[in-house]
């Protein structure tokens, strides 16, 4: 007898929220005493994707048959029937039989959840492959395996050279930016050092201490806005000449000068007599992966005299300050005229509102928009939005110097105010946008801070807090907890106000009918031409005689001619609007 597979049946045993469990049972026809395993492989999607279960063993039939339980679990769609195909594997102490066909099970509403298999115990070879075959087509997928191996191997090898090529060669352009940095610091400082030379030279020459050659100096620069990948900058330019036609402009390179850009200068204040202030701005792009390097100067044009500064350099990376103060190569008496209040060598300065000497780097700007040289350090930045936001209850915070209405935006706020501040003032943002929308309703809860759109308006004037369950009246903005009270009464008096106009409509028809009835009455009342009572005519003839004893006057109704004459004389007697003239 040779070794062969059967499966038996499979059914369905449960079926919930599109699950299907299925059962079946698998027969296994071999002599060998040695442990099997058999594994059932499946598929819903015509073998794009399969699976596995292993079968578990049940109970000897014969000597040489066993019988193997297994379950499937899968998911159904509600529309489509779920369709199964699947084989059966069985491993007996290293050597694989399996069943050479499939078998296939089609399940809808309409379909038995039981189903039979034929299978015919025999020994038939061509059912199964034999031992020797499977052997040999293991060791055909083994080859083919081991050759995709090696295909990937070469493949993954192939990638990681080029990635290594590509590293060293980042590594050099680094080593030569490092070298271009290096010679350009050398020539910076030559030339500052050959600067100083000069103006010592200069001082020595001068008569009068106070008199300072035309300068020009770059006082610092910071990065004010990062987005995208896109860096704005700006800076800060102090001017010392005579005249008041200047053009100041920033030349500025990011690649070593192997292109160079141009931005004009924007003038701020004045310091002093001689001095003015300049500010710039620049926007660089920065890749993601290298820091941003920057070299700039500074041209400044007085009625055709050019005058510039040294070559500045400015690195920016993550975690890099974003603002650099340079030091300027000046004389003491230009350094105590550059800085209007006297502010030291040791990098120190005055706060207009504290009066405390604070490090210089602590002077920022409030805003980008502000032109002027800011007095005010950044603990006194901070406390004033403090003061702005908890005190007044104000969002619009504008910069704290008086000649200045800038506003602060909502980066600026963060620049100075503490976390907690800053989390006010976001809070204080929102419930403002909310206060915006029409239809937008605070809770009225005192312990709830929520709010939520109740667009029905006064026509549901009831609203139930999403929140904490709270209800209110939007009407009236009175907490209520079943029915308002007030509403109830203005309804009360609506009502009441309402009966009384429909009464009072009622009285005025009434009266109207009756006027007109009355009207209506008089109309059809007619003074007797003779002794002129009144006579109503109910019907009959236009021929009328009046019935008051000692009148009997006979008349025409409607032209009131005397009917005495109208028989003498005939029709032409009656008035020429009457019907009856003639």
């Amino acid at each position: 007898m040779s070794d062969n597979i059967f499966i038996k049946y499979i059914k369905i045993i449960n079926e919930r929220n599109r699950t299907i469990d299925l059962r079946g049972q698998v027969l296994i026809q071999n002599s060998c005493n040695k442990e099997k395993t058999v594994t059932i492989e499946y598929t819903t999607d015509s073998w794009d994707t399969d699976n596995r279960v292993t079968a578990t063993w049940s109970r000897k039939l014969s000597p040489n048959k066993d019988l193997y339980d297994f379950e499937i679990l899968s998911v159904k769609s509600s529309k489509l029937p779920l369709y199964f195909e699947f084989t059966v594997l069985c491993d007996i102490a290293g050597s694989i039989l399996w069943i050479s066909d499939g078998f296939n099970y089609s399940y809808d509403k309409d379909t038995p959840k039981e189903f039979f298999f034929d299978y015919a115990d025999d020994d038939d070879d061509n059912s199964n492959y034999s031992m020797d075959e499977e052997r040999k087509k293991l060791d055909e997928l083994r080859k083919q395996l081991e050759e995709e191996r090696k295909k990937l191997d070469e493949y993954n090898n192939e990638g990681r050279k080029k990635l290594k090529e590509e590293r060293n060669q980042l590594d050099e352009e680094r080593n030569q930016l490092e070298e271009i940095r290096k010679q350009l610091e050398e020539e910076r400082r030559q030339l500052e050092k050959q600067m100083m030379e000069i103006n010592n030279h200069e001082d020595n020459t001068n008569s009068s201490p106070s008199q300072l050659s035309n300068s020009i100096f770059v006082k610092y620069i910071k990065v004010v806005n990062e987005y995208n990948g896109v860096i704005d900058l700006q800076g800060q330019v102090v001017v010392q000449t005579i005249g008041s036609d200047k053009s100041v402009i920033i030349e500025y390179t990011t690649d070593s000068w192997i292109t160079n850009n141009q931005v004009n200068a924007t003038w701020s204040h004045t310091l002093s007599s001689e001095q003015d202030s300049y500010y710039f701005k620049i926007s660089v792009s920065k890749s993601s992966n290298l820091p941003l390097y920057l070299e700039f100067t500074a041209l400044c044009n007085v009625a055709g005299t050019v005058l510039w500064t040294n070559s500045y350099e400015y690195l920016y990376d993550v975690g890099t300050p974003k603002e650099l103060f340079f030091n300027d190569t000046f004389t003491e008496s230009y350094i105590d005229s550059f800085f209007p209040l006297n502010i030291s060598k040791d990098e120190k300065k005055e706060c207009s509102i504290c009066a405390e000497n604070v490090d210089i780097k602590a002077f920022l700007n409030v805003t980008d928009l502000c032109n002027h040289d800011s007095n005010i350090c950044r603990e006194c930045i901070g406390e004033y939005i403090k003061h702005e936001l908890e005190d007044k209850g104000n969002i619009n915070i504008s910069c704290p110097l008086d000649d200045c209405h800038e506003i602060l935006r909502e980066r600026d706020v963060k620049e100075f105010a503490t976390e907690d501040v800053f989390t006010r003032y976001e809070r204080l943002m929102i419930n403002f946008a909310l206060s915006q929308i029409p239809t937008f309703q605070w809770c009225l809860n005192t312990s709830c801070e929520s709010g939520q759109d109740h667009y029905q308006g006064e026509n549901v004037p009831i609203m139930t807090c999403n929140a904490c369950g709270q209800k209110s009246c939007v009407v009236h903005g009175i907490p209520i907890s079943d029915g308002c009270e007030r509403c109830l009464q203005q309804q009360e008096e609506r009502r009441k106000q309402e009966e009384q106009r429909q009464q009072e409509e009622e009285d005025r028809k009434r009266r109207e009918n009756e006027e007109s009835a009355s009207e209506r009455y008089v109309t059809k009342l007619k003074q007797c031409p003779k002794c002129l009572s009144r006579i109503e005519k109910n019907s009959g003839c236009d021929h009328m005689k009046c019935r008051r004893p000692g009148c009997g006057y006979e008349f025409c109704w409607i032209c009131m001619v005397d009917f005495n004459e109208i028989r003498s004389k005939g029709n032409r007697v009656h008035k020429v609007n009457c019907k009856y003239y003639a």
